[in-house]
């Protein structure tokens, strides 16, 4: 069994994602960190490469994720925004993600 933690958890303002404390992580003998899909997604090429150097910097890896969705897309109950759902889901299955 791997422990990872879930890096979002310690987000803030500044850093959305929670990579403040990726030296943290790997000082506490966590194995790997899981990070926030939806805002990952937000990220530009750009800071997707800062997210990898960072990771590659304290020898940390991605094996999860989370947050698959931000919070203004309705996933249940009467205001459930089907759409929205499936425009995030359909570009995955294009690139052979799911």
């Amino acid at each position: 069994m791997k422990i990872g933690i879930c890096a979002n958890m310690n987000a803030t303002k500044d850093d959305k994602i929670g990579l403040k404390w990726l030296k943290v992580y790997k000082t506490a003998k966590f194995e790997y960190v899981e990070l926030p899909l939806a805002q990952i997604m937000q990220l530009t090429i750009e800071e997707f490469r800062d997210v990898l150097i960072k990771l590659k910097e304290v020898d940390m890896v991605c094996e999860a994720c989370n947050n698959l969705y931000l919070p203004n897309i309705k996933l249940v109950g009467s205001k459930v925004q089907v759409q929205g759902i499936l425009l995030k889901i359909l570009p995955l299955k294009i690139r052979g993600i799911s």
